[in-house]
């Protein structure tokens, strides 16, 4: 197996950006999908 390597990118803020602040380069890259949908289950 190979080396382990580890980026760290520091926040832009302490808390991080709200979900629909978030490019779209950043959702694809992590993987997150933000779906806006009703209330409830």
């Amino acid at each position: 197996m190979g080396d382990l390597i580890v980026l760290h990118e520091p926040p832009e803020s302490r808390h991080g950006r709200r979900p629909a602040d978030r490019p779209i380069e950043t959702l694809i890259r992590f993987g997150v999908f933000v779906a806006d949908k009703p209330q409830g289950p």
